[in-house]
């Protein structure tokens, strides 16, 4: 070992430091103490990624005092030395880091250029949302934040934008973050909440027209119209306020549904996509809660699948008469069609499991390519 250690420490100091920016920020802010020698070589060539975990950090013996001052130091010397900062990555498990050290941080490396910004927290209140205007921003990832005050979003880089487990007190902040960003591509938003919904705000959200991917699943209680979503070419949704646009582009779809299937928005999504290859239709999974609404009678069904249709997925089938006639129709309507997978509802017993296979195989089919498999 003796040995080995004195063939490293002949190395030249920018080898060294090439070596340690390739390391996890903390595992490259712990040479500083190998000797005295190894101190400055983390600055000598220091990566302009960082990535923080305060669970790997105390895996390895640290403390939350000893990660923050970690965070703090690194970020500081940057700023110091003038160092750019492409990309930070902060995931804490613990409120001992506040809100307010974190803004901070974040400020500090906005400041050195940040692109890319992947912050998670465990439902941490009173944020700023400062956040929302670091310009240079091309990605930003926020899980677990809580925002008291909005006061403006200009992300005018932005092309990606996750947000999950996302708290704003008034329902009108994720207009206009939307409206901030108008070179977006890939939107997510879940677990998304408001506390106070204004009824006097009166904005609209803007269309994104270079929107390629949306997961919008929990923005069907708010103001936010399908039509801003036009462009896409993957989206998932629960039903959603306006009118339903021509998706042109839309080759993969789902549509969730926690309560009551509007059959009728079903079928006019479907028919605005003229190149729709696979479609998830993911049914209510609680009976108690499970209503049927209206389903269209065989006459009225439209023929609104194209030639590029594929894959179509039915999840949590309890082999209801609506259920059922769905399923009948796609199949009947899908010339093309290659794969009907259809997932039957834990609630089924082994009976019923049994009776959906031979009901489904027996289901005539206009695609004679077409298997239908039953889990």
């Amino acid at each position: 070992m003796a040995e080995t250690d004195d063939r490293i420490s002949k190395l030249p100091d920018e080898t060294l430091s090439h070596v340690i920016s390739f390391l996890p920020s903390e595992d490259a802010f712990a040479t500083r103490e190998i000797s005295k020698r190894w101190r400055p070589l983390w600055l000598l060539y220091p990566s302009p990624n960082l990535d923080f975990d305060d669970q790997r950090f105390l895996k390895k013996g640290g403390s939350y005092s000893s990660f923050k001052d970690m965070v703090s130091a690194t970020i500081y010397t940057r700023r110091l030395h003038r160092q750019p900062i492409k990309s930070f990555c902060l995931r804490c498990h613990d409120n001992t880091i506040t809100a307010f050290d974190v803004v901070m941080w974040l400020i500090d490396a906005a400041e050195r250029g940040i692109a890319y910004l992947d912050v998670h927290l465990p439902d941490t209140p009173n944020f700023a949302s400062c956040v929302f205007n670091f310009r240079n921003l091309v990605v930003l990832k926020l899980i677990g934040i809580h925002f008291i005050l909005f006061v403006s979003a200009h992300l005018p880089l932005l092309r990606t934008l996750h947000l999950n487990k996302v708290n704003f007190f008034k329902h009108d902040a994720i207009i206009e973050i939307l409206n901030a960003c108008p070179i977006l591509e890939d939107l997510v938003v879940k677990n998304w909440s408001i506390q106070y919904w204004s009824v006097e705000y009166d904005g609209e959200c803007k269309s994104l027209p270079n929107l390629v991917r949306a997961d919008i699943t929990n923005l069907s209680a708010y103001d936010v119209h399908l039509e801003a979503f036009y462009n896409v070419k993957f989206l998932r949704l629960k039903e959603m306020f306006g009118c339903v646009p021509v998706f042109s582009n839309l080759t993969h779809l789902e549509i969730v549904y926690g309560r009551c299937i509007d059959w009728s928005f079903v079928f006019q999504v479907l028919e605005n996509c003229p190149i729709l290859q696979s479609f998830v239709l993911e049914m209510p999974l609680t009976p108690n809660i499970y209503h049927l609404s209206f389903f269209p009678t065989p006459r009225y069904l439209p023929e609104c699948l194209s030639l590029e249709f594929k894959e179509c997925t039915v999840t949590n089938y309890r082999r209801h008469e609506h259920e059922v006639l769905f399923v009948q129709h796609i199949l009947l309507i899908s010339t093309a069609l290659e794969t009907m997978r259809v997932y039957g509802s834990p609630l089924l017993n082994s009976e019923e499991k049994l009776e959906a296979v031979e009901e489904l195989m027996a289901f005539p089919r206009s695609s004679s390519t077409c298997e239908v498999n039953f889990e």
